[in-house]
């Protein structure tokens, strides 16, 4: 009798030997494309934060520099490595005519273009054309005048008041406290004191910032993320610069050196992960 040859019958599924070595090689790949994933994130998020801290710093120096670049020699009142205050200038005007102690001056858009709660100083070009500034406290209260003929005075001196009328203004210098009577082609200037501040932030705690605002009032924080290595320098008749300048040393303060250094916090610990100096000389406009 021929024997017939046993059937095998077909096994469904995996053994578990199987399934655990499937289980082990999925999950090694899913770690695997999990670390990538996450170093690429780490990565842009390290691109984010140092765009953002270069920016920080970039904002704080241009901030700074745009006002303090129209600075005089002789407009800084205050220096030292956290803060400093200057005379930053409001408007021009140009003396045109004289009426006892007053004078009367072309002011460019009237007493319409000053902010008047903010004028501080009261600034007369040196008339030998040493390009120098005489500079005295002094108010709009103070300075403001009223009647007399401003624009008909100047116009017989020779300004052409044609539509302007209105920017020809009566000025008080004799009730400032120093000041001489400008003559006839003086230049004047209105200013505002500032001042910048560098000192511990109030918007993101742990990291120090840069206020700005009017010289004895409420200073505003409007750049923030310094470190406590941020600190500000002057510089004086020489190359060197120095963290305090005082004394009849600060009429001849003509730079100023900001050290911005800026910090970022990202990563996993979420703490100070990259910085980023920032050093600018702004040397001061409008001087000899």
């Amino acid at each position: 009798m021929v024997g017939r040859a046993p059937v095998r019958v077909a096994r469904a599924g995996f053994t578990m030997i199987e399934a655990l070595v499937a289980l082990t090689i999925s999950s090694g790949l899913i770690v695997m494309v999990g670390a990538v994933f996450l170093t690429q994130n780490e990565f842009f998020t390290w691109i984010l934060l140092r765009g953002q801290v270069q920016e920080n710093a970039r904002a704080m120096t241009e901030l700074v520099g745009s006002e303090v670049r129209s600075v005089s020699r002789g407009g800084v009142i205050l220096a030292d490595s956290m803060r400093f205050v200057v005379r930053a200038p409001m408007v021009q005007a140009s003396v045109c005519g004289i009426t006892g102690t007053d004078l009367y001056a072309f002011v460019p858009g009237g007493s319409a273009s000053i902010d008047q709660s903010e004028v501080a100083s009261l600034g007369v070009l040196n008339a030998a054309g040493t390009g120098t500034w005489a500079f005295y406290d002094a108010t709009w209260a103070t300075l403001a005048g009223s009647g007399g003929t401003p624009a008909a005075t100047c116009a017989t001196n020779g300004a052409d008041t044609a539509s302007v009328a209105s920017q020809f203004l009566r000025l008080r210098v004799g009730t400032v406290t120093g000041a001489a009577a400008p003559v006839v082609g003086t230049v004047l200037m209105l200013l505002r004191k500032t001042e910048f501040k560098i000192a511990d932030s109030v918007l993101d705690p742990g990291v120090r910032a840069i206020f700005r605002g009017p010289y004895g009032g409420s200073l505003v924080e409007f750049a923030t993320g310094l470190s406590t290595t941020a600190q500000l320098q002057f510089r004086y008749s020489t190359t060197t610069h120095y963290k305090v300048v005082t004394g009849v040393n600060l009429a001849l303060v003509d730079g100023i050196r900001i050290i911005a250094q800026s910090v970022g916090r990202g990563g996993s610990g979420g703490q100070a992960s990259f910085a980023f100096g920032w050093t600018v000389d702004i040397p001061e406009g409008s001087r000899a």
